[in-house]
């Protein structure tokens, strides 16, 4: 049998990549996806009134602008689509002012929690509370 060209996961991390900004004062957020050798990033990019959503399949720690990776909780193999499905059908608000990638992940979040693909317990509760200290300008 030939080795496979990717290791599989059974069990996915679910995590959000912080980096720093090519340019403005708020960091970065994109949540993170992976499993095994697999890595899928669900970004918003540009600015108000321009914001394009862009999927990645790459692994975060290959730049150098990667701050942190903050892990929220796992789920299976089984979930893992219908996670892209949710992140996916996130609404990119380009008509409110200071909306921003920030506030896509934890849209994002917020509809995964409301479709049971997150589990919610208190390990996910402090993770998002860490991620939750993060928001906003850099000071």
């Amino acid at each position: 049998m030939a080795p496979s060209a990717s290791k599989k996961s059974a069990i996915w991390k679910v995590s959000v990549a912080i980096y720093r900004p090519h340019s403005g004062n708020h960091m970065h957020w994109a949540p993170h996806l992976h499993g095994g050798d697999d890595h899928h990033i669900f970004e918003v990019v540009g600015e108000q009134p321009a914001f394009v959503r862009n999927d990645m399949e790459v692994d975060p720690k290959n730049t150098i602008r990667l701050e942190m990776d903050i892990e929220l909780t796992k789920i299976s193999e089984n979930n893992v689509e219908e996670f892209k499905r949710v992140v996916r059908k996130t609404k990119v608000d380009d008509d409110t002012v200071h909306w921003n990638c920030q506030d896509y992940v934890l849209e994002a979040l917020e509809n995964l929690e409301m479709e049971c693909i997150v589990d919610e317990d208190v390990d996910y509760q402090v993770a998002k509370t860490i991620l939750k200290g993060e928001l906003g300008p850099m000071v």
